[in-house]
């Protein structure tokens, strides 16, 4: 039961940080809500990158997927994709983008010398078709919708 209220304070404190960052980053430099919350979203699916980097440390591969992904975040962050108001899942616009970066690092990476090994490869090579699959529906859905919209 401790735990319980203890992740619902950690909740709670979080929805807070974020209204006074939202705030704070709207009288500054004049953002918007939707605007911050997209921010949030980038910085939440780049920690997720960040702490499966820190669980392996000597491999390479996180580290340099880690900074494309943040380029790759934040090229859509100025897209038309983004010239809508935002909804509860678009942390997904920028977590789909990630896994494929993350996907092909480790795919490029991973050596295979047995059967096994090239049939997790395999694996590894179905995971990013499904992600770049699952992303062009997302972003052909979204662009859909603002022309029709228009």
């Amino acid at each position: 039961m401790g735990r319980y209220f203890t992740k619902l304070i950690l909740v709670l404190l979080g929805i807070i940080a974020f209204a006074l960052i939202s705030a704070a980053l709207k009288n500054l430099i004049n953002l918007s809500n939707d605007q911050s919350y997209r921010l949030l979203c980038i910085a939440i699916s780049l920690f997720m990158m960040w702490a499966y980097r820190k669980t392996f440390p000597k491999i390479r591969y996180f580290w340099i997927s880690f900074w494309i992904a943040l380029i790759v975040n934040f090229a859509i962050f100025f897209t038309p994709l983004v010239e809508r108001s935002a909804s509860r899942g678009e942390v997904l616009l920028f977590a789909f983008p990630n896994s494929i970066i993350f996907l092909t690092a480790l795919t490029l990476s991973y050596s295979v010398v047995d059967d096994r090994s090239r049939t997790m490869r395999q694996y590894m090579l179905l995971g990013i078709i499904v992600a770049i699959l699952f992303s062009m529906t997302l972003y052909a859905s979204i662009l859909m919708n603002l022309s029709i919209n228009k």
